[in-house]
């Protein structure tokens, strides 16, 4: 993960981001959500390290698959624009309003990203609701494969994907399987 800013910011080192099995994602996740962004609003803040820009995005809750039912969700994310200072971090999630997303999320901690594994945390649900990686790839479950990575895990065996219910099926499933709660 790399940092470009063309204001002045806190240094971060670059890192990288390991992509995370399906399993890892909803045992990692203290909330897993289908959700549709509705506001992005991007702020200059200090602190001791000095001054950066966050972005909030609003998210109206459609459905709460994992943690405690919830109508709305703010999440900040490290990065985003202010006037003419602009500042990227590789890797982030990206949201416009509308997005529909079934996102896994974990913002204990405060961290850069509250989505789970960075942009791997993010399933984008298109209008006929079947499910795209963050890349938008089509999503198709493969259940006899456990190689690392949403994206792999489940390369679509045609060219929709899996749709959003089997989705959802499919975490509730994975969970019950890790021994997972999903309140």
């Amino acid at each position: 993960m790399a940092v470009i800013a063309t204001a002045t910011v806190f240094p971060l080192k670059a890192a990288s981001v390991i992509q995370p099995t399906f399993d890892e994602l909803v045992t990692e996740a203290r909330q897993i959500i289908l959700a549709e962004t509705v506001s992005s609003r991007s702020a200059l803040v200090s602190n001791a390290y000095g001054r950066f820009i966050e972005t909030t995005v609003t998210f109206k809750v459609d459905s709460v698959i994992k943690g405690a039912f919830i109508r709305e969700r703010s999440l900040t994310f490290l990065g985003g624009q202010v006037g003419d200072m602009v500042m990227e971090v590789s890797d982030m999630v990206q949201f416009k309003v509308g997005d529909r997303d079934v996102l896994f999320v974990n913002d204990a901690d405060k961290p850069i990203s509250p989505i789970v594994g960075f942009n791997h945390g993010r399933f984008r649900v298109t209008r006929d609701n079947f499910v795209l990686t963050h890349d938008g790839q089509p999503l198709g479950i493969e259940a006899s494969r456990s190689s690392r990575g949403p994206a792999r895990l489940f390369a679509a065996p045609m060219s929709q994907g899996v749709t959003l219910n089997g989705f959802i099926a499919h975490i509730r499933t994975t969970a019950i399987a890790a021994g997972v709660s999903l309140r």
